[in-house]
Order: C-alpha cells, then sequence, then structure tokens
C-alpha cells in the first residue's frame, strides 16, 4: 500500500463525524470536570484508505495559549514507515502556525516512538519514571517560531506588493 493510496481528511471537510463520535465524548468529559464552560479550540486530521472509506490513522490536537497539545496521534500498525504520521504531523504543524502557536507538545508512554518524533522535530524535555500503568511517560516538544516567522514573512512580502 502506497502513501499515494491514503487520504489526509481534516476537521474542516469530511472528518466531521468522526470528530463526533471521537471527540466530542471525551472533551464534554474534560469540560464537565475542569467546570468550564467553552470548549479548547481543536483540530484534527485521519487518514483514510482511497479505495473504502477505513480510518488508518489520525491526530487531534487541542490549543493551550500559544502551544498545540497532540493530543493523540495513531497509524494502524500495517500502514506504518509510509509517512502518514509525519503528514498527520504536518497537518497539525499548519494548525498549530494558523493559530499563531510557537510550540507544539506532546506525550508518550511507547519508548519505540521517541525516533519517530524526533525524526519529525520534537525534543525529549523529560522522562517520569513509571508514570501510568508503569510505563514511563516522556515529554516531547517542537518549537515552530521559524515556521511561524516564514509565515509572517511571506504575509509581509504579499502586502508589499
Amino acid at each position: 500500500m502506497e502513501i499515494k493510496d491514503v487520504r489526509i481528511i481534516t476537521s474542516s471537510d469530511q472528518a466531521d463525524v468522526w470528530n463526533e463520535t471521537i471527540e466530542s465524548a471525551v472533551y464534554r468529559k474534560v469540560l464537565d470536570e475542569a467546570g468550564m464552560k467553552q470548549g479548547f479550540k481543536t483540530f484534527s486530521a485521519y487518514a483514510v484508505l482511497d479505495i473504502m472509506p477505513v480510518l488508518v490513522g489520525g491526530i487531534i490536537v487541542e490549543v493551550h495559549s500559544d502551544a498545540v497539545w497532540i493530543d493523540a496521534i495513531w497509524v494502524t500498525r500495517v500502514f506504518r514507515r509510509k509517512g502518514i504520521g509525519s503528514e498527520l504531523l504536518n497537518q497539525a504543524t499548519s494548525f498549530a502556525i494558523e493559530a499563531d502557536c510557537n510550540t507544539m507538545r506532546l506525550n508518550t508512554y511507547f519508548k519505540d516512538n521517541l525516533s519517530f518524533f524526533k525524526r519529525n522535530g520534537f525534543q525529549e524535555v523529560a522522562c517520569v519514571p513509571n508514570w501510568k500503568y508503569e510505563f514511563d511517560c516522556y515529554l516531547m516538544s517542537k518549537t515552530i517560531s521559524y515556521q511561524r516567522q516564514l509565515k509572517i514573512d511571506a504575509g509581509f512580502k504579499e502586502a508589499s506588493v
């Protein structure tokens, strides 16, 4: 299966059905527990096979102040190492730039995932041993200020023309 056989859809198009199913229950619970009246600004993208509507991966992020928190990212095992996860991260990075965020953050409990995130520009910030279910929790961060500056410069050049 080639990556060309997989289509990325975002929350701005037909991903709304998955958003309702996956996100709404989670965010309702978070809002209820935190006593918040409004939700976080969110973005999601999903990888779907072109030949049939099968979900093979996705990413869900939230904006917190000037940072985007990657709440979940996954790719079905047989579709890994085909660029799908990196493309999902690229979509989230574009969203973060548009939302004027400086940083992307995540945590993972799986040491095997560290190299994937590092290849995509994340740095390990901390490791909390035996955090949950006796797994270590790796906190990671990626600065996106440079990409934001490119967006600002491009806008300035367009306005000057």
